[in-house]
């Protein structure tokens, strides 16, 4: 298959918010590519479409900056009890740990306030093996549309390439 081709379709997620990155999802007729970041490192990664099962999972989650959040606030706030009950008898003062642990507190819950929203993942598995192959997130209402007809793209092409294998054995 010629790698110049053109795709059939394409899909872009995340955006400014986005906590999980930004992903770039290119259908060609045989193979899907995606080019993404995570964290600061890019990647590039192409499946041959005969490697998925045609009927996706259907999940929804949190982004990373809701669980990053929760664990800060939640971490933050221990310590800063267990601080209290270690430290009160002496007379010690600690102020300054109160004001930062009351900032990282604020953080998290500040981190989780942005990222409540829930994001829909479609996980296409692999038809032998069951394990999943691909992820194609949606981070808001408006890109769950677009998402969807993607989805659908991928089911039709994966269909067609079955068709055409068993065409050709």
């Amino acid at each position: 298959m010629n790698h110049k081709m053109e795709p059939v379709a394409t899909y872009s997620d995340g955006g400014a918010l986005s906590t999980f990155g930004r992903n770039v999802y290119r259908l060609y007729p045989d193979k899907i590519s995606v080019t993404g970041n995570r964290v600061g490192q890019t990647f590039d990664a192409t499946i041959p479409l005969s490697d998925f099962r045609s009927d996706p999972v259907h999940l929804w989650g949190h982004g990373q900056s809701f669980r990053y959040g929760s664990v800060l606030s939640a971490v933050t706030s221990l310590l800063l009890f267990v601080s209290t009950i270690i430290f009160r008898p002496y007379q010690v003062e600690f102020a300054v740990w109160y004001y930062g642990g009351a900032a990282l507190i604020a953080v998290g819950i500040l981190g989780c306030v942005l990222a409540f929203r829930k994001i829909q993942i479609v996980r296409f598995v692999g038809e032998t093996t069951g394990i999943a192959r691909l992820d194609v997130f949606a981070h808001s209402r408006a890109n769950r549309k677009l998402q969807e007809a993607f989805v659908s793209a991928i089911q039709r092409q994966i269909a067609e390439c079955r068709r055409e294998s068993e065409r050709s054995t």
